[in-house]
């Protein structure tokens, strides 16, 4: 830690952040894309865990960062202390491949939960240690005021006493007795205690504030990492869509709009990025407030996904129906026929070209094979009576619905997409139920974006008197919010407008069009705030 100082009132006044810190944040994207890997957001279990986990990951990537931007100097010490924060997040990288901190799973073994307090504990004991020794420093003469002292050992006390409940609540577990939800209650409590505690401490103290330090820099540095997640998404979209059946100008223009979706998120926030002080107590709010609009880039980056996947899931699943009501309905194939025609379709599905996918087909053709062997399932006479007709489908004979619900689950499990039972759900009404978690969750990030950009960019605005200049700029966003939660009312109310406009293409195209409005108010709202302050100079001048 450098001496105080009394220029810039700060410990260590950089604007830039440090080559080991960004290493330490490939520690943090490495999680994120591990736990993405493996609890893809399609119903709302996996949407819970995945808020849950990214909160542990985000409170404690800042409560490191908050500490390094205001007290670290490139030293050995601090090297080393870089170095634990890094094992910790390996620690949690393991966690994250098992845990589901939003329900309780009694196939999920103790040692998961043990491993996340003992490794929550360390953090938080180290922590505690590095603020001991930046109290201890601050003590000496000459170096630092010292009405520090105390805020820094209350901080130091703070990460203990927080390490102790964490170590504590390992206790909790033993032979699966462990109480689930009372224990990641406690972690989150604990979690908000510890991140309010140190935004309130350096409010209350202002030296410890985040003046002079580059954190605008280091949350801005997080947020392209984060948008960077989603660009790893949409290579694994184009590989499970394109890839299976070579180029398409649709999903071409799909992917376009996904790229322009990201590009729109890193301007909208990158041109309102603070480059200045804006005060003590609302830079802290303005810090707090990237927790959520992290988690909605996230939500935002990964939904865009999970849309263009349930658009092919979409289009593939009408492809089985359509070709059972053609070799059923029309023409009437019986036997070796109609199996032969069957499987022809479920060969140019490429199921097999995921692991998932592979394991659905011994089952379809399980199905194919019983309605091969059986007569007359498609004969006229049993297409037109009403008592063997499946309900919903377009007039398909009852015994294919097995056959669809294997077909279409296949399509499904093929994408990676979280396979639900079969006692609880056939594959076209779990493909229904995880559009309409995608549909949810993904509108209800976009609309929540937007309120954190808007609310981020009317913190950070500098204390000049043209306000009302951005006036336009508020308005446009306010109208784009009300469209969107308009929309998600609607696929909530109004099951067949889900239907069809989640499962068509023009999803992606709605939201980039919102985001160039928002970001055409934001250039005007600019364009006339840069002309008045011009004016005034010219008239400063002149005087």
């Amino acid at each position: 830690m450098l001496r105080w100082n009394g220029e810039t009132e700060a410990f260590s006044p950089r604007h830039e952040a440090s080559t080991i810190e960004l290493f330490f944040d490939l520690f943090f994207v490495a999680n994120l894309a591990t736990f993405t890997d493996y609890h893809a957001i399609t119903n709302w279990d996996n949407f819970g865990s995945y808020i849950a986990f990214f909160a542990i990951l985000w409170v404690s990537w800042f409560q490191i960062t908050t500490f390094d931007v205001r007290f670290a100097a490139d030293s050995v010490w601090e090297r080393g202390c870089k170095v634990v924060h890094c094992l910790y997040f390996i620690s949690i990288m393991l966690v994250g491949y098992k845990a589901e901190p939003s329900f309780v799973d009694p196939k999920i073994p103790d040692w998961v939960h043990q491993t996340l307090c003992f490794a929550m504990l360390i953090n938080r004991a180290w922590l505690g240690i590095q603020y001991l020794v930046t109290t201890i420093y601050s003590t000496r003469p000459g170096h630092h005021p010292k009405d520090v002292v105390l805020p820094l050992a209350i901080q130091s006390g703070l990460f203990f006493l927080t390490g102790g409940v964490y170590g504590a609540l390992a206790g909790t577990f033993h032979d699966r007795k462990g109480d689930i939800a009372g224990f990641y209650s406690a972690i989150y409590l604990t979690l908000t205690i510890e991140l309010m505690a140190t935004l309130g401490i350096s409010m209350r103290w202002r030296k410890l504030s985040f003046r002079a330090t580059h954190l605008n820099e280091r949350l801005g540095l997080l947020g392209i990492i984060i948008i960077g997640e989603g660009v790893i998404g949409l290579t694994k979209t184009i590989i499970n869509t394109m890839g299976r059946t070579g180029p398409d100008y649709l999903y071409y223009a799909l992917i376009f709009c996904n790229v322009l979706i990201l590009l729109f998120m890193w301007q909208l926030y990158y041109d309102n990025l603070p480059r200045y002080r804006f005060g003590t107590i609302k830079q802290q709010l303005w810090a707090a407030l990237h927790f959520p609009m992290h988690l909605a880039i996230l939500g935002v980056a990964e939904g865009t996904r999970q849309i263009i996947l349930a658009y092919f899931a979409v289009e593939h699943e009408d492809l089985v129906l359509g070709d059972v009501t053609n070799a059923c309905n029309t023409e009437h194939l019986d036997g070796t026929a109609l199996s032969e025609r069957l499987s022809k379709t479920i060969k140019s599905l490429k199921l097999d070209s995921s692991c998932p996918g592979r394991e659905s087909l011994p089952f379809i053709y399980d199905q194919i094979a019983l309605l091969g062997n059986s007569t007359g399932v498609c004969s006229a006479a049993n297409i037109t009576n009403p008592d063997n007709v499946a309900p919903g489908l377009g007039g398909v004979p009852r015994a294919f619905v097995d056959y669809i619900s294997r077909a279409t689950g296949g399509v499904v499990q093929s994408l990676n997409i979280e396979y639900i039972p079969e006692a609880e759900a056939s594959g076209l009404a779990q493909s229904m139920s995880a559009r309409k978690v995608v549909y949810n969750y993904y509108w209800g990030a976009i609309l929540l974006l937007l309120a954190c950009l808007t609310a981020s960019a009317l913190l950070a605005k500098e204390g000049h008197r043209l306000a009302r200049m951005r006036t336009v700029s508020v308005v446009v966003r306010s109208g784009v919010v009300m469209t969107v939660a308009m929309l998600l009312m609607l696929g909530n109310l109004w099951k067949e407008f889900l239907r069809q406009f989640n499962g068509s293409p023009w999803v992606l195209p709605t939201v980039v069009f919102m985001f160039w409005v928002v970001a055409l108010g934001d250039r005007y709202s600019k364009g006339r705030l840069q002309k008045k302050r011009e004016e005034q100079a010219a008239g400063a001048a002149s005087s």
